[in-house]
């Protein structure tokens, strides 16, 4: 072996090795950016277009069905969903989930020329904004700005500390929740109006005329010229009253006798507060690729001296994602390093003092490289490639104790150090590499077969361990060797192994007993395994599956409701109100604080806008310093919310809170669709009552309503003409009287500000003033709008809902979280009965319940999307991954062995390491999820590794004794199993800390490693014995195959013999068991 030879020749190269992998290493985890979840694509993006005053039904007409027309052409684009509400319309675009990020990234180009194109939008819509999702959209810290201080003058605070913040380095942008645009109203008296016979397109037109300063060309004036400049701009907004609308009778009547000039703030969209009282909310987003905590830091920083630099001003910092990161990174790392005080245990136990140290330093070498590789390859330290190391821990120190034992045992044999160890590495170098190879080869497909949001997220799990294993084999035979050549006893000390008491003893006392039975009735072996398989498929249906886990990571929950269309924004910030008080009174001491926004509420983390909606944002406190978890702060007020929300008149509420891991949707998200918005109404209803029926299944309800009430006015054509009022007439004086009239722009410095034309209060505060609004009648005066157009209340839409370009109804609901914290015996009980309610079960009740009337409904159809689409897409995707890893295996097994029927015998450890994981899961009563799949897939690549080893022995030691096959399987036994059990025995130390949360529990990844752990346990056992009983049992086929007749010897016998070989003695009863030689006579 050249490179550990040269590392032998050269231990000054090896040291400086080391130096610059240490010393790089450290600075790559320095460098690198730190984040709770990994920093993706999510491959999804927004077109959100605003045209004021339209209503559903015109926005999606004008609006949302022209630009879905548009989209209908980009093939990348799996689908699209839209909402139309008053004003706005907003279009979810979900892109194919095999693109790569650069793909996404002209995909999403695409969007926008596709937008661009878009043709007759309304004159008043402004241009639609097309943004891309990603991670980095959430905030990774808000800062509350509250305090006695008028609103005008707490947002331009608030604009000051968004200025600021947005210098930070990382940041992105700072969005102002509840931020109003400065504008100036010029509030219109109709009585003084009518006096004047003066019409509000008379008041326009003389605002728009003036406040434009206008180039009036140059003038030479010698050697120089200067450009000449029309002054209409008033210097400040209330010498806009100076501005002369008309001249009556030889007077001039000014702007400031007919209306009031009012600097101030837009009609509220949205109203915030911070436990009741006014406040607004600073939103901290970062740039991809950058480090969170760094970034929180700064801000802290920044806000040290607010309250002295802005006297009155309250600010406060809520939700601080790099807390939790610093959280979770911390405990990751205690894991971490309690694995590899237990793996260092295990061997300084098994292996003595100096082999201990020789095998554990690889593990900090090997990961020290791997930053250096994860660095180079631009992927972050988060909670996905930290568990990546976890899991990797035991095995990286396998390679170590395969090559450390084998050179010892070469050692043991007289040979001097340097040829032990050459000797010894180049023996397992070739099932070392096979072994590394079949664990990166169950990764691999990971890579490239699960796409979508899933397989970004997942993505950096299989190049961290990639990397690890590489940087492992790198460490094994290149370090490793240098080391304990250099590094060896003076004096050789043949009885360090031989003298130590052997930990193993009484493991082999009992284990080759065992062995020999297991051999002598092998054929019984196979019913076992088949046994063994059936349960696992058994268990497999049995067990409940979540996608994944909720867990503690994010402190706060939010709670979003509904109350009746048309509500006003001020009845509901009186339900926020209320609602705020309620918790404080429940759950005050566990509470941060919480912030409520009327007017809107947020749906798979997308803002959705309109009165009647509100949303409480519920901040708790760190986990240390509140006594109840998360879900059981949010459970216990469920009941009280939901009793006085009814109260207030709330049509739907929501409690739920943020998750760990990648946004995957709604538990229950289904779509509507039939030939009319009746039918489908009908079957959401069916549907809605059918999941009530079922306890655990909370929030259910849909979208569609039409309790929106519109007031439709229809011109008398022939009145209208008669006296000669034109319909632009009619328009101008309904949008200046109720809505405000955009007439000019106000410039203030680098700011724009709206002038708009609207009625004074006390003429636009109920329907009588409509019926009254008075409309100018040209050189006559003026009469009541009665009189020219009638007026009617219709019942609309405040949301249409389009999946894939068709109308459709939108019906979701969640998963009750309590319901499933049975523990103990019952737990277990639960998980085997299968009655837990899952997602996947509440979506086949609701399959099930429209497969029972869609008979009755011709044409309809319901789409399962959300959480129940990711979920059947990721499974599909990960099957071919675990097809594909199973081939890559199966023929890297086959390269090595040079045999077909041999990598079988290794590859049915398979199945009965998916029972042990199984049975782990039951008992630790962990649901099976998409996490723990991918651990059940990276753990064939595990199990392989030693039967690998043992298979590797059995044949070199077959060649020694080429007609005692028994005596070749029990020597190779002997010899393996020790280094088996303990590359079993460190992996599950490495994890165990993990599964049982020793440095604080992960829900989200402790069932990984309870599934690996358990299934690794069961698999060892199986190796041990299991693999031994199938070689003899191929051999017996092969016989019969090549002689076409059973083997007439004395297999017994044989069995028994290999037994009494002199490195078994010491281990094995001297009696011989009674009747074990039965002459002539083949076993079962």
């Amino acid at each position: 072996m050249f490179l550990t030879k040269f590392a032998i020749e050269r231990p000054i190269v090896v040291r400086m090795a080391f130096f610059l992998i240490v010393v790089f290493g450290i600075y790559a985890y320095r460098a690198m950016p730190k984040f709770l979840d990994p920093d993706i694509t999510v491959g999804e993006g927004v077109i959100f277009t605003v045209s004021p005053g339209f209503s559903a039904e015109e926005m999606e007409k004008l609006v949302t069905k022209k630009i879905e027309d548009e989209l209908e052409g980009i093939s990348d684009i799996r689908r699209f969903e839209s909402r139309s509400f008053e004003s706005t319309s907003n279009i979810h675009v979900f892109f194919n989930t095999d693109l790569s990020e650069y793909d996404i990234d002209q995909a999403m180009q695409e969007v926008r020329n596709a937008v661009d194109s878009v043709d007759e939008l309304p004159e008043d819509a402004k241009t639609p904004r097309v943004l891309e999702i990603d991670i980095a959209i959430f905030p990774v810290c808000m800062v509350g700005l509250a305090g006695p201080l008028p609103m005008m003058q707490l947002q331009d605070i608030a604009e000051d500390i968004s200025d600021t913040l947005e210098n930070i380095n990382g940041v992105s942008e700072v969005n102002i929740v509840g931020e109003r645009e400065n504008e100036i109203w010029v509030e219109l008296n109709p009585h003084r109006m009518s006096a004047h016979g003066i019409s509000v397109a008379q008041v326009a037109n003389a605002l728009a005329a003036r406040m434009q300063n206008l180039p009036g060309g140059t003038l030479e004036m010698g050697d120089h010229e200067a450009a000449i400049r029309m002054l209409g701009e008033t210097p400040n907004p209330e010498a806009m009253g100076d501005i002369a609308v008309k001249n009556v009778h030889g007077a001039t009547v000014y702007l400031r006798d007919i209306a009031t000039i009012t600097p101030t703030l837009e009609i509220p969209r949205t109203l915030t507060q911070i436990n009741n009282e006014n406040a607004l909310v600073l939103s901290v987003k970062r740039k991809k690729k950058v480090n969170m905590i760094q970034i929180v830091n700064d801000v802290k920083a920044a806000m040290k001296n607010l309250e002295g630099n802005y006297p009155g001003l309250k600010s406060t910092l809520y939700f601080d994602q790099s807390r939790e990161i610093k959280k979770r990174i911390k405990e990751l790392q205690v894991n971490g390093l309690l694995g590899i005080f237990l793996v260092f245990l295990i061997l300084w136990t098994a292996m003595g003092l100096r082999n201990a140290l020789f095998a554990s330093v690889g593990i900090p070498i090997a990961f020290l490289l791997t930053f250096v590789l994860m660095k180079a390859f631009g992927l972050s330290i988060n909670g996905l490639t930290l568990f990546g190391l976890i899991l990797v821990l035991g095995i990286v120190v396998d390679d170590a104790i395969v090559v450390l034992e084998n050179i010892f045992r070469h050692s043991e044999m007289g040979k001097p150090i340097v040829k032990a160890t050459l000797d010894g590495s180049r023996q397992v170098l070739a099932p070392v590499l096979a072994s590394v190879s079949t664990t990166i080869a169950a990764f691999v497909p990971i890579l490239f077969m699960v796409g979508g949001i899933i397989g970004r997220y997942m993505a950096g799990l299989p190049k961290v361990v990639i990397f690890a294993l590489a940087a492992s084999l790198f460490e094994v035979f290149f370090m490793l060797p240098s080391h304990m050549v250099e590094l060896a006893p003076k004096k050789a000390r043949k009885e360090s192994f031989k003298g130590r008491f052997d930990i193993f003893k009484p493991v082999r006392r009992v284990y080759y007993p065992m062995l020999r039975s297991v051999l002598r009735h092998r054929y019984l072996s196979v019913l076992f395994i088949v046994l063994a398989t059936g349960l696992a498929f058994v268990l497999y249906f049995q067990t409940d599956f979540i996608m994944f886990p909720k867990s503690d990571a994010f402190p706060r929950f939010n709670i979003h409701f509904d109350l009746p269309a048309g509500s006003s924004l001020e009845r509901t910030q009186k339900a926020l109100v209320a609602l705020t008080d309620l918790l404080n009174h429940s759950i005050g001491e566990e509470m941060e604080a919480p912030i409520a926004v009327a007017g809107m509420k947020e749906v798979n983390y997308a803002p959705i806008y309109g009165k009647h909606f509100g949303i409480l944002n519920v901040i708790l406190k760190e986990q240390k310093d509140r006594k109840h978890s998360v879900v059981e702060l949010m459970e216990s007020v469920r009941e009280d919310v939901g009793k006085l929300l009814t109260e207030k008149g709330a049509t739907a509420f929501v409690l739920e809170r943020l998750i760990e891991g990648p946004p995957v949707g709604t538990d229950v998200d289904l779509k509507i669709q039939s030939p009319s918005w009746e039918t489908s109404a009908a079957i959401s209803e069916f549907i809605q009552k059918e999941l009530a029926n079922h306890e655990g299944i909370v929030d259910v309800r849909d979208d569609f309503s039409r309790e929106k009430h519109f007031m439709e006015i229809t011109v008398d054509e022939g009145q209208a003409r008669k006296l000669g009022i034109q319909q632009q007439d009619l328009v101008m004086a309904v949008q200046a009287g109720f809505h405000g009239m955009k007439v000019a722009t106000y410039n203030r410095g680098d700011s724009e500000q709206d002038i708009k034309l609207k009625y004074l209060p006390e003429y636009r505060r109920d329907f009588d003033d409509l019926l009254n609004l008075r409309i100018a009648i040209p050189g006559q005066g003026d009469v009541p709008l009665k009189e020219v157009a009638e007026i009617e209340l219709v019942p609309g839409f405040h949301n249409i809902y389009h999946y894939n370009g068709k109308q459709t109804i939108n019906l979701t609901a969640n998963i009750r979280e309590t319901v499933q914290k049975k523990e103990g015996l019952s737990g277990f009980l639960s998980n085997l009965e299968g009655k837990k309610m899952t997602a996947i079960r509440a979506n086949k009740i609701a399959i099930d319940a429209f497969d029972r009337i869609k008979h009755e409904f011709p044409g309809a159809r319901l789409i399962a999307g959300g959480l129940q689409e990711e979920t059947d897409a990721s499974l599909k995707e990960l099957g071919y991954a675990a097809i594909m890893a199973l081939f890559f295996i199966f023929f890297i097994l086959s390269l090595q062995f040079n045999s077909f029927t041999q990598p079988f015998i290794i590859m049915i450890t398979i199945p009965f390491a998916s029972l042990g994981v199984l049975i782990g899961l039951l008992v630790s009563n962990n649901p099976l999820t998409f996490i723990t799949l991918i651990g059940l897939l990276t753990l064939t690549g595990i199990v392989v590794n030693d039967s690998l080893v043992l298979i590797d022995f059995i044949n070199r030691y077959r060649k020694e004794h080429p007609d005692q096959i028994y005596l070749a399987i029990v020597l190779a036994c002997h010899v393996r199993m020790r280094p088996i059990i303990l590359t079993s025995i460190t992996t599950i130390c490495g994890l165990a800390p993990m599964a049982f949360g020793i440095g604080g529990k992960s829900i989200f990844w402790a069932p990984l490693a309870t599934a690996i752990m358990w299934g690794l346990a069961f698999a060892t056992f199986l190796i041990l014995s299991m693999v031994p009983a199938y070689y003899a049992i191929l051999d017996d086929i092969g016989f019969l195959i090549r002689n076409r007749k059973r083997r007439k010897a004395n297999i017994l016998s044989d069995i028994d013999e290999a037994f009494e070989h002199p490195d078994l003695k010491p281990y094995i009863h001297k009696q011989r068991v009674q009747g074990t030689v039965v002459r002539g006579q083949d076993e079962i």
